[in-house]
This record gives C-alpha cells, structure tokens and sequence, in this order.
C-alpha cells in the first residue's frame, strides 16, 4: 500500500456505505415492530464514521423504507456512487428478511427492485 493511501478502506474516498433497517410495520400487520432497530442502525453508523474512518457524507442510512423499492432505490444510488470499497448491512427480522418493508402486511415475499 503507497504510503499517501489510507488506512482504514472505508477512509477511502471512493468508499460508500448503506445502512438500512426494517423495524417497524404499518398498522394491521401480522408482524411486530423490532424496537432495537433504530438504535442499531444509528449505533453502527456512528462506529464506522468515528472507528472505521468513515467521512460521515458517505453514509446513506435509511430507516423503514417506505416500500422495498425505496430500498432498492437508496441500494442503486449508494452502490454506483461507491468507486473504492461499498458496504451494506441490512438489520430487519431474521426470520423473515423479505417481509422486512414496513409495509409489509402478511409474510409473503416480495421483490425489492427491478435492478
């Protein structure tokens, strides 16, 4: 590694992270909230800007998407901004991560985007 380069590969300047979390559901849904999820979420972002050197601008968090395809949505956008290292981390229901969406209703798998 040249001695000008970084460290710590999410110091990178290319480097790009999503964090996103599904804890919470819309009203009627057979599936209970996840209240850890959003002190997940914010926790680990804060680690990787403050211990893992991450410029704070290249964190995209989103917190119960609106629909799976918002999530895909903020996965395309972060991803093809990424030009050194891309990281994702997803924190939803383990047992069940396609019926993560808030919006989801039933346990029935659905398709998160067309990319």
């Amino acid at each position: 590694m040249p001695p000008d380069e970084p460290r710590l590969l999410l110091s990178r300047p290319g480097a790009r992270v999503l964090v996103v979390g599904s804890g919470g559901h819309i009203a009627g849904s057979r599936l209970p909230d996840i209240p850890a999820v959003p002190d997940t979420v914010a926790d680990l972002g804060r680690c990787l800007v403050e211990r893992a050197g991450l410029d704070p601008a290249h964190l995209d968090v989103v917190l119960d998407p609106a629909d799976p395809r918002a999530f895909g949505d903020a996965l395309v956008r972060t991803a093809a901004a990424a030009r050194d290292v891309f990281v994702l981390h997803f924190a939803a229901r383990r047992d069940e991560p396609a019926a993560a969406s808030p919006t989801s209703s039933s346990r029935r798998p659905s398709r998160a985007c067309s990319c």
